[in-house]
Formats: C-alpha cells, sequence, structure tokens
C-alpha cells in the first residue's frame, strides 16, 4: 500500500499528522458504509435507528426540513456564488457578487418544495423566511466583509480521502474514508484556517462543549490537511443571528477552535470513529448524545477519558482494534 507522508508546517504543535493513504484497507472491501462524514457521526450519536437505515441498509425516508434548516441551505447557495465558488456564476466585483449571492439564494428558497418544509410560528411561509435570508446575508456582507488579507483557497471544497495519522507517537489506520464539505477554506500569514457558516436564531455559548462541533472541527481538520498538506491552524464559525439585536449588537458572531489549543477534540472524535465502526461490525456501544439537553458535557467528558470503560473491556479491545497500529 503506498503511502505519502505530508510535512508538519507547525513544527512545535502535537496535533495528528496525517498520511494520504492509496486504495482500501485490507479487510474493510464488504464493509458497508464507503465514506464517514460529520453530519453521519452526529446522527449515530442523536438517533441510531434512523443512522442504520440510511447507512447501513441503504434505504432513503423522506421528512421535511425545519424551515431554519431550508434557511441555512439557501445562506450556504449565496455565500457560494458571493466568494465566487460557483463555476456558471462569477462575480466581477463586489456589487455583483452581492447581487448574484443574494439572488441565487432566493432562487433556492423558491424552488424548495412546500412539502418538504415544517413551518413554524415565527416563520409560516416562505415570504418570512425571504425576508429573513435578506436581512441576514445583508448583516454578513456588513460585517464580515471580503478582505485582502486572506487567500480564498476554496468554497464549498467537497474533499474525500482515505487517512491514515501519526497521533501521540502511533501511526494509526482510519480504515473508513471521511468526506466532508467545507463551507470556506482560506490561507491568512501562511496559515491555513477553516471557516464555517451558521445560521441561528441565537448565539451558541462559547464556554459550554458542543460535541458536534468537536466532531466537524477534527473531521474537517483531517481532511483539509489531506489536500492543502499543511496543517490547519484553526476552525472559525461564524454564526449569523436570525432575529435582529435590540441593543444593536453585531448580528455575526465569531467562534474559534485553534487545534493546538484542544488535543482532547482529537480524543474525543477518534474514540467515536472507532466505536461507530465497532458497531457496524456487530460489537455494543454507548456514546454520548452530542445534543441532549441534560448531562450532556458530563458524558462528552466521560467519554473522553473512557470513565465507562471496564479493565476487562478496555483489555479485549485491545486486540481487535478498529484503529490499527502501523
Amino acid at each position: 500500500m503506498k503511502t505519502k507522508k505530508i510535512k508538519s508546517k507547525l513544527k512545535k504543535s502535537a496535533m495528528p499528522a496525517v498520511i494520504m493513504r492509496v486504495g482500501k484497507t485490507k479487510g474493510m472491501e464488504t464493509f458497508p458504509i464507503p465514506h464517514y462524514s460529520y453530519s453521519s457521526m452526529v446522527q449515530f450519536t442523536t438517533n441510531p435507528l434512523l443512522w442504520k437505515i440510511k447507512y447501513i441498509n441503504h434505504d432513503r425516508y423522506d421528512t421535511t426540513t425545519s424551515i431554519s434548516g431550508v434557511i441555512g441551505q439557501a445562506f450556504h447557495k449565496a455565500m457560494e456564488v458571493y466568494y465566487g465558488g460557483n463555476e456558471e456564476m462569477k462575480p466581477k466585483d463586489e456589487p455583483e457578487a452581492i447581487e448574484m449571492g443574494l439572488r441565487t439564494g432566493m432562487d433556492f428558497l423558491e424552488c424548495y418544495e412546500e412539502g418538504f418544509i415544517k413551518y413554524s410560528k415565527s416563520v409560516p411561509d416562505k415570504q418570512k423566511a425571504r425576508d429573513i435570508l435578506a436581512f441576514v446575508f445583508a448583516a454578513y456582507v456588513k460585517e464580515r466583509p471580503n478582505t485582502d488579507n486572506e487567500e480564498i483557497l476554496a468554497i464549498e471544497d467537497d474533499i474525500e480521502e482515505d487517512i491514515d495519522i501519526v497521533w501521540r507517537g502511533k501511526k494509526l489506520t482510519l480504515p473508513v474514508r471521511l468526506k466532508g464539505y467545507l463551507d470556506k477554506v482560506v490561507k491568512i500569514d501562511g496559515k491555513i484556517i477553516i471557516k464555517d457558516y451558521k445560521t441561528c436564531y441565537a448565539f451558541s455559548d462559547p464556554e459550554k462543549i458542543d460535541g458536534a462541533k468537536m466532531i466537524q472541527a477534527v473531521q474537517y481538520y483531517l481532511l483539509a490537511y489531506a489536500k492543502y498538506g499543511i496543517e490547519p491552524y484553526s476552525m472559525i464559525y461564524e454564526e449569523i443571528k436570525t432575529s435582529k439585536n435590540s441593543d444593536g449588537s453585531p448580528q455575526v458572531r465569531v467562534y474559534e477552535i485553534i487545534y493546538a489549543e484542544n488535543e482532547l477534540y482529537f480524543d474525543f472524535y477518534l474514540r467515536l470513529y472507532e466505536d461507530i465502526t465497532y458497531a457496524v461490525n456487530g460489537t455494543q456501544v454507548y456514546v454520548p448524545n452530542v445534543y441532549t439537553l441534560f448531562d450532556n458535557e458530563v458524558a462528552i467528558i466521560s467519554y473522553i477519558h473512557r470513565l465507562d470503560v471496564e479493565k476487562e473491556n478496555s483489555e479485549s479491545r485491545e486486540h481487535a482494534q478498529i484503529l490499527k497500529n502501523g
């Protein structure tokens, strides 16, 4: 099996080094899932039944999408055009980027089938949804305009890779390939930074542990590292609030995860990756629900430090490791 080592550019960090792998891992030819995405890993923790129906049985189920989710999708479509990531729509300047971006988002909303939208009391119809989209788009463009200090490497970057890593002095094989859509990848002062936009009714609390963000951040670190050959420095979440702040404060809040300061995120991710693979192979596992309302942080911390693992169970797992040592 051929491998290509990617040199680390952050010499003092203890972050995982990525080794791209050519070809499938031996013994995984009949594995029913072609890749793990961050959203699929999150769904495994929140709704394992629907996860099995979708990813193992490969059955399709049609459900409605909340109107907030539809607005979020429309905003992403608008941003793709605004930043020049759509090959068929390339704006010549900032005014045209704003006009084309907003029109693209509005067209997406207009074409979305009514029967698959779950409206809410605050957003009862498409007209209200259009008003909100126009508001968040204008707020974002005003507060987070294009700047010359960042080099845009990709917009809506679709990456799928077979990956091995070196972590805590050991080479680990991730047998199931990874896939992700990175909203925006930029380079600032030589550092790779991944950006992700999220529309929201209320800003998230940066002091709280957010398991979904942890999974997404690590998944995108590995994918961006594999593609660009440089350790990403951070992941920035740009949250755009859909309701106007009464005090006139900014509508966009930035939440940044600096990878070198959050090594436990990788421990959390790698254990979950391994447990999902165990589960597919028929072993019972216990994982924290990253969206649960009660004891969420306690569960995630306990999971990271393996407080749930009995000694005998831990020793038996050592003989059947999913993340094989190289």
